[in-house]
């Protein structure tokens, strides 16, 4: 296929989305890592996704998706195909899912059906199954499989530098929503409780915004932008923070990804494993998530409406840290973050 109107098209997003003007677009896909945007090309429906230029990095991003989507088509794994790349990796060009974004069907909070964490639950035991040898050297850096606790405490060593760095500008914030001198004391505490498990092909941000049901009832992860070959229980405990689901659903997710019931006491050794890795989550979460809000506030694409929307969010996550440091704050709320983020508004 000649691809040439790519290279045309992705010219011109650019342009626009330099100039601020995207009216043009009929689809936009919002992300921390890419612009992504649905184009159509003789009645073929592609999606262009154009890294975003000195976004900063808040995530672990160590093995291309050019080299992911590839492997996941060789082994027959549904999920976007690249077509194209541009010169120098500027934009791509991937296959595009017809279907509905899993969170406009079902926004954060909102109950959906029980066969969603079976079906998920089921990708992810496939997804783990992988041979991972060919990705290995871009992530031993970090951990070498089966060392659990060693990935571990490279991530809060991660965390804490991401910490340090917005500190200064966000202390005030800390300081007021009741952050402890040391966010990830306890992190650190409980490494050393993790067990050794093979290191595994970990898509790590299976989320709302990040699945598509297709027509036929399909789900289909998108973004493989942050895989890591490492403790598949974190991949797990990434997708329960983010995913939401009610303790029913949590429990049967796990009974279908392990197979047994949740009596067993496979069942509750695996449990406990992926809470020391929650606490971590959510603690990333309440340290950097406010961040990424008040991103969106500075850059002027926020409104009241949002504003509230990002407040009543922001708190959800920051009531999971609390049960971490074991703080109770009665007199926060959403309101209070509310008002913060509309002084930064003003400012």
């Amino acid at each position: 296929m000649n691809w040439n109107w790519a290279e045309e098209y992705a010219l011109f997003t650019k342009k626009q989305l330099k100039d601020g003007n995207t009216s043009h677009r009929k689809v936009i896909l919002a992300g921390y890592y890419n612009h992504n945007v649905v184009v159509e090309k003789d009645n073929q429906r592609y999606l262009l996704r154009i890294p975003i230029e000195n976004a900063e990095t808040m995530d672990y991003r160590l093995i291309p998706e050019t080299e992911v989507l590839p492997f996941l088509e060789e082994q027959g794994f549904i999920a976007p195909r690249l077509l194209y790349r541009g010169k120098d990796d500027w934009f791509f060009i991937h296959s595009y899912f017809e279907g509905q974004v899993f969170n406009d069907l079902y926004p954060a909070s909102t109950p959906f059906p029980d066969w969603v964490p079976k079906d998920i639950a089921t990708q992810m035991r496939n997804l783990h199954s992988l041979d991972v040898s060919r990705f290995s050297k871009f992530t031993e850096h970090i951990a070498r499989t089966p060392n659990s606790s060693h990935f571990y405490n490279s991530f809060i060593e991660f965390i804490q530098k991401i910490y340090n760095n917005l500190y200064p500008e966000y202390k005030e914030f800390y300081s007021q929503l009741g952050f402890p001198d040391e966010p990830l004391a306890i992190p650190r505490r409980i490494a050393e409780n993790l067990t050794n498990r093979d290191f595994t092909f970990c898509h790590c941000d299976v989320h709302r915004k990040n699945l598509i049901i297709t027509p036929d009832q399909n789900l289909v992860f998108l973004d493989w932008e942050l895989v890591l070959i490492t403790d598949p229980l974190y991949d797990i405990a990434v997708h329960f923070h983010k995913m939401r689901y009610n303790p029913h659903q949590e429990q049967m997710f796990l009974e279908t990804y392990l197979d047994c019931n949740r009596e067993t006491e496979r069942f509750q050794n695996h449990w406990e494993q992926i809470q020391i890795y929650l606490k971590l989550e959510r603690i990333k979460s309440a340290i950097i998530d406010f961040s990424r809000y008040y991103t969106d506030v500075k850059a002027g694409i926020i409104d009241e409406k949002r504003v509230k929307f990002y407040s009543e969010h922001f708190y959800v996550k920051l009531m999971k840290a609390w049960e971490v440091w074991g703080i109770i704050k009665e007199n926060i709320g959403p309101i209070l973050i509310e008002n913060f983020l509309k002084t930064k508004i003003i400012q």
